[in-house]
């Protein structure tokens, strides 16, 4: 993804190599419109986040913005971990762990989600945490952004901690693929 960083600082202490630094107030990666999964019948979006702040604030990993909000969204609240939705008729569809994670380790996310069946799921170390089968298939409307390390242009959702590897795809990732990205954790990448 390309993006343009407004405030985050690069780190040699990635999961793979460097990584991004986020403050938890203002931190952010404004990502081009193009690598937007809202409005498409399927999708995923995945990330290694080390966070080092896990309070009762919502705290932006990946988001993706509308006039007036935000569509999609990949959140940490109360140390756990959501991926939620915003459907046509302007209702929210969460998806949240119910284990609670700690701080100042190394976690490796995926939501995926399918339209044709409502299906949201959410994956942490490559193990279903979360799923959801009450979306009804629709997306609000088309997305004007992309945030990491945040969740609204205001800033007042700021992730405090690391994120490193984000990558959207167009498709829902199978269990198996969502391990298979897991696995690789911080071993070498051909062609990289």
């Amino acid at each position: 993804m390309d993006g343009a960083l407004s405030g985050a600082l690069w780190n040699t202490t990635g999961k793979r190599n460097k990584s991004l630094t986020f403050d938890a107030t203002d931190d952010r990666v404004v990502v081009k419109s193009s690598a937007n999964l809202a409005g498409q019948t399927a999708g995923s979006v995945s990330a290694w986040v080390y966070p080092t702040t896990m309070d009762a604030t919502q705290r932006g990993i990946y988001s993706e913005d509308i006039a007036g909000g935000t569509v999609l969204h990949l959140i940490t609240v109360d140390s756990t971990f959501v991926f939620s939705i915003r459907s046509s008729g302007a209702v929210w569809t969460d998806c949240a762990t119910t284990t609670t994670y700690t701080t100042n380790k190394w976690y490796h996310l995926t939501a995926t989600f399918n339209s044709s069946n409502g299906d949201i799921n959410v994956y942490v170390n490559g193990k279903l945490a979360c799923t959801s089968t009450t979306w009804d298939g629709t997306f609000t409307a088309s997305v004007t952004g992309s945030l990491i390390g945040d969740y609204t242009n205001a800033g007042t959702y700021g992730f405090g901690g690391k994120i490193d590897e984000v990558k959207t795809y167009t498709s829902e990732l199978t269990a198996s693929q969502v391990l298979v990205n897991y696995n690789q954790g911080s071993s070498a990448v051909l062609g990289q």
